[in-house]
């Protein structure tokens, strides 16, 4: 169970280091989605260490509700008036209502944007976006939000900061507010922790989960194997909460416009954008699933462990991790489906080519669900041209 400790070392440090792809525009191509390139693996909210001053102002809204997406809460509010404004109007809003500065990232020069009358980003701002895409002029990073959480006060957040690509679209910007938006909620819970106590808790329990393997080793009883399954199973609800603050916050605002679109209500949204917001709810699934998949490895090993020591009592606790862990991926795998059945009258199904070019961004065994759109799309070919006007 050695290898425990890596895998905690490997959440701590990337869950909350960001690249955001989602459903905006990807520099007006679109048979490219916004699937992440360079910096791929994690949500497209940064921890950043910068601390200013507090940001978030007085808004009277209080109209706080859970999304069906993870119980996550948030203001009905500040996310409907966004769904009608022009681009100018919704860069406004954040940064007169809801107190976040908003940059563009100038990638191409000399090429019209509706993000012209933006500011550019600061050189400070600016580095974060290079750390975060690889410092590629070619990034598929759409979009980035920053924020700071102060330890010991949770009732703030110092220096959010939305920056956008200047070829992308509204959908991005909007995206990315969303991230601030949900921050704000987060706070509003029962309970509220930092990012930065789980990530420290995370570490905590590793360092107590390695000293009792090896009292465990020195002395193997059933008693001291169940205290290393216990500590083990009290890092499984830290481990969905940084999920869900993470990669799975990706498919909360992805799933929010696509089911907002469709309602009419994201009125400038266009099939390419959920075409690239389902492909990007599958990658950020996929990513914490595969997490999840390495502490079912752990648990696995607790199992086959307690099972050559005949532990009658860690048996039925081992099983007891594998199963909370299962729950945890059929909860993202199902609110997948949802969106995909409900996305089903507009969605754009990948070419050949894209899954092609998508397969060399990802691992093979994440890829499954692309070599389905390929036979769909050479059934439905001239159905998906008329509709979208792909050329290739």
């Amino acid at each position: 169970m050695s290898s425990f400790k890596i895998i905690i070392a490997l959440l701590v440090s990337t869950m909350f280091f960001a690249a955001c792809g989602g459903g905006g525009s990807n520099g007006g191509n679109p048979n490219q989605p916004n699937g992440p390139g360079n910096f791929s693996s994690f949500s497209c909210e940064q921890a950043n260490d910068k601390g200013a001053q507090l940001a978030g102002g007085s808004i009277a809204s209080t109209n706080t509700k859970s999304s069906p997406f993870f119980g996550k809460l948030f203001n009905q509010d500040y996310l409907e008036v966004m769904f009608s404004l022009t681009p100018e109007e919704t860069w406004d809003y954040a940064i007169n209502v809801l107190k976040v500065p908003v940059y563009k990232v100038t990638l191409v020069r000399n090429q019209t944007s509706i993000f012209d009358l933006l500011p550019e980003a600061p050189a400070d701002d600016r580095n974060t976006w290079n750390q975060a895409s690889g410092g590629s002029p070619n990034t598929q990073l759409a979009g980035l939000y920053t924020h700071y959480e102060t330890m010991g006060q949770p009732q703030k957040i110092n220096d959010p900061t939305i920056m956008v690509k200047t070829n992308t679209d509204r959908w991005t910007l909007v995206h990315e507010i969303m991230h601030h938006v949900f921050n704000l909620g987060r706070r509003k819970g029962n309970n509220y922790r930092l990012n930065m106590d789980l990530r420290n808790e995370l570490t905590m329990k590793s360092n107590e989960l390695e000293k009792l393997e090896a009292e465990y080793n020195a002395d193997r009883t059933d008693a001291k194997f169940l205290k290393m399954i216990t500590v083990f199973r009290e890092v499984l609800p830290i481990l969905r909460e940084l999920s869900v603050r993470s990669n799975l916050e990706e498919v909360s605002i992805e799933g929010t416009l696509i089911e907002c679109a469709q309602a009419g209500r994201l009125e400038d949204a266009n099939p390419s954008n959920i075409n690239s917001a389902l492909w990007y709810i599958d990658y950020s699934v996929n990513d914490a699933v595969n997490t999840y998949g390495d502490f079912r490895t752990e648990a696995h090993k607790f199992l086959d462990e307690a099972q050559e020591m005949g532990f009658a009592n860690s048996i039925t606790e081992s099983k007891a991790l594998l199963e909370i862990i299962e729950m945890y991926v059929k909860e993202a795998k199902a609110l997948v489906e949802k969106v995909n059945q409900n996305a089903t009258n507009e969605r754009a199904l990948y070419s050949p080519q894209m899954v092609e070019a998508m397969a060399l961004l990802v691992a093979p065994d994440k890829v499954e669900h692309l070599h389905y759109h390929k036979r769909q799309w050479q059934k439905e070919r001239e159905q998906i041209l008329d509709a979208l006007n792909f050329r290739y």
